[in-house]
């Protein structure tokens, strides 16, 4: 959005990201993440009934 002195009007398109640029990035601190986490607690009480 721009100020056009009077209003805000569109100045693009919508904004997306590169999701390509740091995928391997994500991929990446998301196993250590998850490594350094485990083992994920469980509670029984709230299991998902089927």
């Amino acid at each position: 959005m721009e100020w056009d002195g009077e209003k805000f009007v569109q100045a693009s398109d919508h904004l997306t990201p590169d999701i390509e640029s740091y995928r391997a990035l994500a991929v990446e601190k998301a196993a250590e993440y998850a490594e350094a986490n485990a083992p994920w607690p469980v509670n029984d009480d709230c299991a998902a009934a089927n």
